[in-house]
């Protein structure tokens, strides 16, 4: 389990920042203007689920992109007289596999990153500005995580990801998108 999730670390990260970064922009506008509408469960799983299948689709253009860049890097370096053939080797199917496993790595964690925070707008109605606060505070934990895994300073970790967090917000409650 640990060799998993040190391999699919970039696609946890990406994915569980995604998600709630994208919930902030997506829900901000709702969850602060409540006028009596209640969050409905059914709209926090559908909110989720379209933040894990554009992460994750985002996730698999982009590592797929690299994976295969880095195969035709290495043709080049090698001095190969054909171009493609380490991308429709065996290789090639390998990355599409590796790629595909953080698709799902990447999209289940961007679905829990947006339906936890979104939940507390579903669960406690009343108080549905909790949904922010938890959004915050898991991306200050995912920040003071983050510093000890790199060896960076937590301040700045935990600070940027909290701004960043604000900062969505303010455009989520402005552009106001549910």
């Amino acid at each position: 389990m640990r060799t998993f999730l040190k391999k699919h670390l970039f696609a946890l990260v990406l994915g569980l920042i995604d998600g709630i970064l994208s919930v902030l922009t997506l829900a901000t506008g709702k969850v602060l203007d409540n006028k009596g509408e209640k969050f409905s469960f059914s709209l926090a799983l559908r909110v989720a689920l379209v933040t894990a299948i554009s992460g994750g689709f985002v996730y698999f253009i982009s590592e797929y992109a690299k994976q295969r860049n880095s195969l035709i890097k290495a043709e080049k370096e090698l001095n190969l007289a054909r171009h493609g053939k380490f991308v429709t080797s065996n290789l090639g199917r390998q990355i599409l596999k590796e790629t595909a496993v953080g698709v799902l790595v990447s999209g289940s964690f961007s679905f829990f990153g947006a339906f936890v925070p979104i939940s507390g707008a579903v669960f406690f109605p009343t108080y549905s500005w909790l949904s922010i606060l938890i959004a915050l505070l898991i991306l200050a934990i995912l920040g003071f995580s983050m510093a000890k895994l790199v060896y960076g300073s937590s301040v700045r970790w935990v600070f940027t990801l909290i701004a960043t967090g604000i900062v969505v917000s303010f455009l989520g409650y402005k552009l106001h998108v549910i």
